[in-house]
C-alpha cells in the first residue's frame, strides 16, 4: 500500500524532517481525542512555522465567556489546557541518559468585578490549576510509548482586591491572596505535601497634574506575607516610590 500523502525522502534534511513528523504523530496518537482532525493540526503547524496569521484567536481556541450580571457586576471565566513534551537526545554523550517526559496542565480562572459606586471597585479572582507530570517508561514492539505518572499537583489561589477613589487622582488600595498547593509524588512510595502561602498589602497612590506641565506620581504600600518561599526580609516591609515630571 502506497504511503499517503506521498513524500520524497532523498536528502538528509528531508529524512530528519520526516522523523520529526513521526515523533509528533506518535505524540498525537498517544494523547489524542475523539474527533482529532489531522488536516486542522497540519494547518496550525504550517501557520505557526511560517509566521502566518492564525485562523483563530486565543479566545476562540480557549473557552471563555463574560456574563454581565448587572450594570455594576461582571462575571468572567476562561479555561486553558497546556501539554508539553520533552525529548532528550544524548547520542553524542554515551554516559548521559535521561528519559523523555511530558506534563499536562489545565487552568480554570474565574473573575468577578464589582463597582457598587463610581468610586469603589472590588475584584475577586480564583485560579484553579491542576497538572501532572509523567516520565517515559517503555516502548512496545509496535512503537507505542508508555509513560508512568510521577506527580499530581493541584494549586488553588484566591485573590481579593479593593480600590477607593478618595478624591480625583488619589486612591486607597488594598489586596490579598491565599494559595493552597497540594503535591502528590508517585513512585515506590506515595508522598503528599500541602503548602499554604499568602500576602496582604495596603497602600495609597497619587497621580496629579498641574497646569499640564507638572505631573506627580507617588505610591506607598505596606506588605505582610507568609509561605514556604517567604524570607525574613519579604515577610514584612514597606514600599514607596515618588516620580515628578516637569515640562517647560
Amino acid at each position: 500500500m502506497a504511503l499517503q500523502p506521498e513524500v520524497e525522502l532523498k536528502t538528509d534534511e528531508q529524512k530528519v524532517s520526516y522523523g520529526f513528523g513521526l515523533q509528533f504523530g506518535q505524540q498525537l496518537r498517544n494523547n489524542g481525542f475523539d474527533g482529532l482532525d489531522l488536516t486542522a493540526v497540519m494547518a496550525g503547524v504550517q501557520h505557526w512555522y511560517n509566521e502566518e496569521q492564525a485562523a483563530l484567536t486565543d479566545d476562540e481556541i480557549n473557552p471563555s465567556y463574560t456574563f454581565y450580571v448587572a450594570p455594576w457586576l461582571t462575571w468572567e471565566q476562561d479555561y486553558r489546557v497546556f501539554i508539553q513534551f520533552t525529548d532528550y537526545i544524548y547520542s553524542d554523550l554515551e554516559s548521559v541518559s535521561r528519559q523523555d517526559n511530558y506534563n499536562k496542565r489545565g487552568n480554570l480562572t474565574t473573575k468577578v468585578t464589582m463597582n457598587p459606586t463610581s468610586r469603589v471597585q472590588i475584584v475577586l479572582r480564583h485560579d484553579f490549576n491542576k497538572k501532572f507530570n509523567a516520565t517515559k517508561s517503555s516502548t512496545s514492539a509496535a512503537g507505542d510509548v508508555f509513560y508512568d505518572r510521577d506527580l499530581n499537583q493541584t494549586i488553588s489561589k484566591l485573590d481579593l482586591g479593593l480600590s477607593f477613589d478618595i478624591v480625583p487622582g488619589v486612591s486607597l488600595e488594598t489586596a490579598t491572596y491565599r494559595t493552597r498547593d497540594n503535591r502528590e509524588t508517585l513512585g515506590r512510595t506515595v508522598t503528599e505535601n500541602t503548602e499554604f502561602s499568602g500576602e496582604l498589602w495596603v497602600g495609597a497612590t497619587v497621580n496629579k497634574t498641574w497646569r499640564e506641565a507638572i505631573t506627580l506620581s507617588a505610591l506607598v504600600k505596606k506588605y505582610n506575607a507568609f509561605g514556604p518561599s517567604v524570607t525574613e526580609t519579604s515577610a514584612n516591609y514597606w514600599e514607596a516610590d515618588v516620580w515628578l515630571k516637569w515640562e517647560f
